[in-house]
């Protein structure tokens, strides 16, 4: 798949820390949910006061699987291209997905 866009917020979280975790914790729900919701997600993570927000999605003309599927391509290409970035948005084929450290909506 290639990648259409992709966006790094210039922070960066440390590797070991908190926001590692929720984030893995929000990319993780991203990609099994997003599918499972008619291809629109907004999901949040959270450990104490750190919170990641996240928003996965897919075109309506793939399945749930090629969906979530996708967003496993871009939370790949997200992690190589925004290594310990605080925020990322990315899109990859029929999907994309973006996560931050604050509220957002795509609209």
């Amino acid at each position: 798949m290639v990648v259409q866009f992709i966006n790094c917020s210039p922070g960066q979280y440390d590797a070991l820390g908190e926001y590692a975790r929720v984030l893995e914790a929000a990319q993780d729900d991203i990609i099994l949910e997003t599918g499972r919701n008619d291809g629109n997600l907004y999901t949040e993570a959270n450990k104490g006061t750190t919170i990641c927000y996240a928003h996965g999605k897919c075109t309506q003309d793939i399945t749930s699987q090629q969906c979530s599927n996708c967003l496993r391509a871009v939370r790949i290409a997200m992690n190589r291209e925004c290594r310990n970035s605080i925020g990322a948005h990315c899109k990859v084929g029929s999907c994309e997905f973006r996560y931050e450290e604050y509220e957002f909506d795509d609209g």
